[in-house]
């Protein structure tokens, strides 16, 4: 255990961030979670529970929540907001030397990965992702991740500070390949989730995922990241998670679109279906990639999703 951190920040009172700050507290170290609900503050400081979120988990007494940006700690800050509500941050009294950990999987709204976003603020940065689903590893069942950083001494810190006996952390030197897998994992959810949700089958499920894991491999191959990272913890086994488990969003929202009226909303935050949008107009304009088009149509211009599976079975076919 690293006894170089002592007290850590984490912006963002939800699932994610909540299940990081009771990993954080069980290794003996006081966080502050920030979050812009009185109510869910109290809860946290008062009762050591967040039932919105974490419903039945007990979190450590040395965590505490409150509304004030000024009393979160920002030497050592983790990331746990959704991309859409970033400019949150702008609010903290980050300094350049601030150790950052982002946990947001997604992309800005000009279409940024979060960590040239962050950047603006410090240079000090670290990324984790894998499959993690909050509820699972709330309760303490088995996971691994991985945290990746261009300053291997920063991620060897954050890995001290987070491993748990049920979750097992590796590292990496590819930030932005492990950024580039959490984008993209969500959107081969959100199309997994539609395939389920139109009774198409194992078979078309399993195809979509192969081709989204092709689509992902051409953007790393743009990008210039390393394709092992694609195959590892933040890129397949990620992507195993997040388009299986009916604990991801992501996968919820494409499912429900398709059957919505089993769903009570589509409020909820689903990363993939910003991200279809700002691929598709901003970031990767000129790949073919005909999942996330396809997908684009469907969410933003009202295609019809078993039209969009005749035009994918429809292409050219060439050489895997």
């Amino acid at each position: 255990m690293s006894t170089q951190v002592l007290n850590v920040g984490i912006v963002g009172a939800g699932a994610w961030g909540s299940t990081i700050a009771k990993i954080l507290g069980e290794n003996g170290i006081s966080c502050t979670i920030y979050t812009r609900s009185e109510e869910v503050a109290h809860e946290i400081s008062v009762h050591h529970t967040n039932q919105k979120y974490l419903p039945a988990i007990k979190i450590p007494p040395n965590v505490c929540a409150t509304t004030k940006t000024e009393l979160v700690p920002t030497r050592t800050l983790i990331i746990a907001l959704p991309a859409v509500s970033l400019l949150a941050l702008s609010e903290f009294p980050l300094t350049i030397d601030s150790r950052i950990l982002i946990l947001t999987k997604g992309l800005t709204e000009n279409g940024m990965f979060i960590s040239t976003y962050i950047e603006q603020w410090s240079s000090h940065l670290a990324v984790l992702s894998g499959p993690n689903l909050a509820g699972e590893l709330s309760r303490n069942l088995p996971a691994a991740t991985v945290i990746a950083s261009r300053d291997q001494s920063m991620a060897r810190m954050f890995q001290s500070i987070l491993k748990r006996p049920y979750f097992r952390i590796y590292l990496s030197d590819d930030p932005t390949g492990v950024e580039l897998c959490g984008v993209y994992k969500n959107v081969i959810a959100l199309a997994v989730g539609l395939c389920d949700g139109l009774g198409l089958g194992a078979n078309a499920r399993s195809a979509l995922i192969t081709r989204g894991i092709s689509e992902l491999l051409k953007i790393c191959r743009k990008l210039k990241t390393k394709p092992e990272t694609c195959f590892g913890l933040a890129g397949i086994g990620d992507i195993m998670a997040t388009a299986h488990s009916h604990e991801s969003r992501n996968y919820q929202f494409g499912y429900h679109w398709i059957k919505p009226n089993t769903y009570h909303s589509r409020s909820n935050t689903a990363e993939g279906y910003r991200n279809v949008k700002i691929i598709f107009n901003k970031t990767f304009v000129g790949l073919d990639l005909p999942i996330a088009k396809e997908l684009y149509f469907i969410f933003y211009e009202h295609k019809s999703p078993m039209q969009s599976i005749q035009d994918l079975l429809a292409r050219p076919s060439g050489y895997e």
